[in-house]
């Protein structure tokens, strides 16, 4: 299992983790039922799976809202999206739950953050 966490600490020089698809102007006028179409997607792009269980992503807000990943595994080539809004969570569809969008359609950052707290990478728009 040691060699597994060796592999596992790899993803940030391996540059692995990369963000599409960022859709922080959700379609139609800024209220509670789009939210789900306000989201962020990230792609594991090297050749095994990334435990995201833990990580958490926030904004650049003075006071940041900050989304904790449930017990998650992105698998090779794979991508998951992080919606703002509510639903149930699947392989492909994580949901942060919120009432409120998240993403100033004006700019922001996103930080991507493994269960250490390490920064993986960051994301700022436009």
């Amino acid at each position: 299992n040691v060699s597994n966490n060796t592999t596992q600490n790899n993803y940030i020089q391996d540059n692995c983790i990369n963000i599409l698809n960022f859709r922080y102007d959700a379609a139609g006028s800024d209220n509670s039922s789009n939210l789900n179409d306000e989201y962020y997607t990230i792609k594991n792009e090297c050749t095994y799976l990334i435990d995201m269980t833990g990580w958490t992503s926030s904004d650049n807000a003075s006071s940041p809202h900050v989304y904790t990943f449930p017990s998650f595994g992105l698998n090779t080539n794979s991508e998951v999206s992080v919606r703002t809004g509510s639903g149930t969570d699947d392989s492909t569809n994580l949901y942060w739950g919120s009432n409120n969008h998240i993403w100033n359609n004006g700019g922001d950052t996103l930080s991507l953050k493994n269960s250490a707290g390490t920064l993986v990478i960051t994301y700022s728009y436009p």
